[in-house]
């Protein structure tokens, strides 16, 4: 590393023959193993601790532990369906012919089957392992793996255990509260969507309040909405503490 300039590991992520899973540079930051900037660009490495010599083909375990890292990056890192070997796009042996032949097969595939017939979706319980620290590993709530494998209270798991991983949940699209109106504001309303602003007014450092904020429009929302006016940088004659509708969106009130 001293002799290259180099300053961390290259590799997103990193499993061992026990198919532990090592962060390297982590899911949502770009990696440097690619060899070329497109490809460390476009897409993740996971590198497999299997050499030319010695240990040469991937353990179960390792296979199972290349599972976990590609559903981990998908889940938390929003990578992509293709799994490829660093052959496919540079000059190079690697990832060696046993675990490229995995990659060619579909193996290694998060929703593939073993030889037990086990889905992918699908985590092999470790030794130390808890239902907290494996949901945590593959980004699901703790109680929906207990749910899906019918474990129940004192939620006891055993290494060599198998158990289904629920799926990802679908990212739900925020439903923001259309703006009112300019002059429903100056009718001194008294309605949820004047508190569920003032929370946002809050949230963004942009509060005049001494209590609240609650329904009721006051002087004090108004102030607070003019300190964001001046936050977004509109022009003076365009803060008077009155909403406008660009304004208003720019806020993103949750829907009440």
């Amino acid at each position: 590393m001293d002799g290259q300039g180099w300053a961390d590991i290259a590799y997103s992520v990193a499993v061992c023959e026990h198919g532990y899973v090592f962060e390297g540079r982590g899911a949502g930051v770009q990696c440097a193993a690619n060899g070329n900037a497109g490809l460390n660009r476009d897409h993740y490495a996971v590198l497999a601790l299997v050499g030319s010599a010695g240990h040469t083909v991937p353990t179960k375990a390792q296979v199972d532990g290349i599972r976990d890292a590609i559903a981990y990056l998908r889940r938390h890192g929003g990578a992509g369906s293709e799994i490829r070997g660093h052959r496919d796009g540079y000059a190079t042996e690697c990832p060696g012919a046993a675990l490229y032949t995995l990659v060619r097969s579909g193996t290694l595939e998060p929703g593939a089957t073993d030889e037990k017939g086990d889905s992918a979706g699908a985590y092999t319980v470790r030794s130390g392992d808890t239902l907290t620290r494996i949901g945590a590993k593959l980004g699901v709530r703790w109680q929906d793996l207990a749910s899906l494998n019918g474990i129940r209270a004192p939620y006891l798991i055993r290494p060599g255990q198998r158990l289904k991983i629920p799926g990802p949940q679908p990212k739900r699209t925020p439903v923001y509260q259309p703006f009112p109106g300019a002059a429903w504001f100056k009718r001194n309303p008294k309605s949820p969507v004047v508190t569920a602003m003032g929370k946002r007014l809050v949230a963004e450092g942009c509060s005049a309040y001494r209590s609240g904020p609650g329904p009721q429009w006051t002087n004090a929302d108004r102030e607070s909405f003019r300190k964001w006016q001046r936050k977004l940088g509109d022009a003076p004659a365009y803060c008077d503490g009155w909403p406008g509708k660009r304004q208003w969106d720019a806020l993103k009130v949750p829907h009440v």
